[in-house]
């Protein structure tokens, strides 16, 4: 109990592989983008860690312990990963950040844009 055996690991690792391969490739960020026309936005990319479309920072960002220290979610440990625990969903949820200067009313569009178009939920 408590411990994850092979076949566990084994499928949290390819559904990681398949979210991350989505948040990278998928349409939601030029949608959002094209939403904040004319403000500075990037997001983290989950394999990396750094900024997606910054080639200067060398910074990693820890989504999780960003979720956990914005949001106050709570944290698992799972071997030596730390695991996001949703209010709602649990461990059923990839965090995702995005950083920009636009105002609160565009990004409220631009999630609203984002949501009409794909099968992401987004939420805080």
């Amino acid at each position: 109990p408590g411990r994850w055996d092979e076949s566990q690991r084994r499928r949290g690792d390819e559904s990681r592989g398949r979210v991350a391969g989505t948040m990278s490739a998928g349409p939601t960020l030029p949608v959002a983008g094209a939403a904040l026309s004319g403000h500075w936005c990037d997001y983290i990319d989950p394999c990396s860690g750094l900024p997606r479309h910054e080639d200067c920072s060398t910074c990693v960002y820890d989504e999780v312990s960003g979720h956990q220290c914005l949001l106050k979610y709570h944290v698992s440990q799972a071997g030596g990963c730390k695991v996001l625990l949703h209010p709602k969903w649990g461990t059923a949820c990839y965090p995702a950040t995005i950083f920009t200067t636009a105002p609160a009313e565009a990004v409220l569009a631009a999630l609203d844009a984002v949501a009409a178009s794909e099968t992401v939920l987004v939420t805080a």
